[in-house]
């Protein structure tokens, strides 16, 4: 997000932002009945240290369905092809810029771990 921004629109500077997204998936259904096992990651790389970021269960956040129902009310289903983007996990550090950002959601019953990277450059200032 754009940190000027937010300290007067939370809303704005996240919509100003690009929003990565990974090349795999996993099909809602796969997932449904063990919800409550997955777990949110992040990390942070400064000047070459990498930090955890945030980590939590994903139960801090809205479930998928509670997010679909207010979005598309009775029809309960969002139209074919739709991303929905849902929100994130409180920082464990300080907030800042970093060289690169990791994110990962690990399915334990599945045994299994969606992973992405990506770089940012902030164009107007640094901290």
């Amino acid at each position: 997000t754009d940190r000027r921004v937010e300290s007067y629109g939370v809303t704005v500077s996240k919509q100003m932002c690009p929003k990565p997204i990974g090349r795999e998936l996993w099909r809602l259904d796969e997932i449904k009945e063990h919800w409550d096992a997955l777990i949110l990651r992040s990390w942070t790389t400064r000047g070459g240290q990498q930090t955890l970021y945030q980590e939590g269960p994903i139960t801090r956040m809205h479930t998928p369905w509670t997010l679909i129902a207010r979005y598309a009310g009775e029809r309960n289903v969002l139209p074919t092809e739709s991303a929905m983007f849902c929100g994130t996990l409180p920082v464990l550090g300080r907030i800042g810029t970093s060289d690169l950002f990791d994110i990962e959601l690990e399915d334990p019953i599945l045994r299994r771990k969606l992973k992405h990277r990506y770089s940012a450059k902030s164009l107007a200032y640094s901290d």
